[in-house]
């Protein structure tokens, strides 16, 4: 595969102000094929998709498999997500496997946290929808980007989105594949400032086919214990 080599951006040691002008319009630019790219995205009526996350730190590695279910039923969108995590502290230990699971109702979000000891926490919370654009877009501000449109994930083809360290950073801070026909991020590379790299991969992909409503019905296990995290978040308001 070809890959386009050219500079992140170009700059003029003497021109000032159209050095401005330039990265003021390539920001423009980003930001309306981002809105163009949303749009799509919120067309969709139903999703299942299936993910390959692996996570690297030092000696240690996390690989999740992830499987999400989204519906948008009169305008509210409800979801499933279950993550079985599989981590390994270091070379020659024991992995450990543990599953985390969110289900939105369009109302209420619930959180099942993997089992900790003899305690299963369950949190509760009113229902926040957010974009995974909401990521991108924090992603944005702290770098400079560039758009191309050269690859394919699972055969769609894709705008990938590079951001860039400010400052002449030589540093990716982040990319993006996302299909240009659904708006769907499918392929994501995260660079932290602890030197981790986390490369998430959708490996399957269903748009608009039929999701049943029963997987957007939760209820909590028996020996779960419940929070109420918009209580929590009131109580640390009123001190």
């Amino acid at each position: 595969m070809k890959m386009n080599l050219k500079p992140f951006w170009v700059r003029s040691c003497t021109a000032v102000v159209l050095i401005v002008g330039a990265v003021s319009c390539f920001a423009g630019d980003v930001s309306d094929k981002l809105a163009e790219l949303e749009k799509q995205r919120e067309k969709i009526g139903t999703l299942h998709t299936v993910a390959k996350t692996t996570a690297r730190v030092g000696s240690g590695s996390r690989e999740s498999t992830i499987e999400s279910w989204e519906k948008k039923v009169d305008g509210k969108w409800k979801l499933r997500r279950e993550i079985r995590t599989k981590a390994v502290a270091s070379q020659g230990a024991e992995p450990s496997e543990a599953l985390t699971m969110m289900v939105d109702d369009g109302t209420t979000t619930w959180r099942e946290m993997p089992v900790t000891g003899s305690k299963r926490l369950v949190f509760k919370a009113k229902t926040s929808h957010r974009s995974e654009f909401a990521d991108v877009r924090a992603a944005l501000e702290k770098g400079e980007a560039r758009l191309r449109s050269d690859e394919t994930v699972l055969e769609q083809p894709c705008v990938v989105l590079e951001i860039k360290g400010k400052e002449g950073a030589d540093r990716l801070l982040a990319s993006y594949w996302i299909s240009q026909r659904y708006g769907i991020i499918l392929k994501s590379i995260l660079e932290g400032t602890d030197q981790s790299v986390t490369e998430t991969r959708v490996t399957e992909l269903k748009v608009d086919e039929p999701v049943e409503d029963k997987l957007f019905s939760y209820q909590p296990p028996n020996d779960a214990q419940v929070i109420d995290s918009d209580s929590i978040g009131k109580k640390k308001d009123d001190k």
